[in-house]
């Protein structure tokens, strides 16, 4: 059903973070369905809290180049960090906006 709708900005969440293996989640078909909205939409935005750091579940739905923004609690370091970099990724921290 997703092939006739047009998406302008997609909110996801993952339940995992790899820099090896990217946004992952542990059930097959919603992994799916976020790769599918992934594809289609023209901006994808990432919601995850710092606890989905390093946590690699069976199922990647995308990695950091197929998104635009990171929103999440706490900086990405190190290999994240450079992949961010890497693909244009804008990474907002919401514990420093009001800094």
């Amino acid at each position: 059903f997703l092939a006739d709708v047009n998406i302008d900005i997609a909110f996801l969440s993952p339940s995992g973070l790899t820099a090896k293996s990217g946004f992952t989640g542990g059930n097959y078909s919603e992994c799916e369905l976020k790769r599918a909205v992934v594809e289609k939409a023209r901006l994808v935005v990432m919601l995850m809290d710092s606890s989905k750091t390093d946590k690699c579940l069976p199922y990647t739905f995308c990695t950091m180049k197929d998104i635009n923004v990171l929103i999440t609690d706490r900086d990405i370091v190190g290999e994240l960090f450079d992949q961010a970099e890497e693909h244009g990724v804008e990474v907002i921290n919401v514990n420093k906006i009001n800094e």
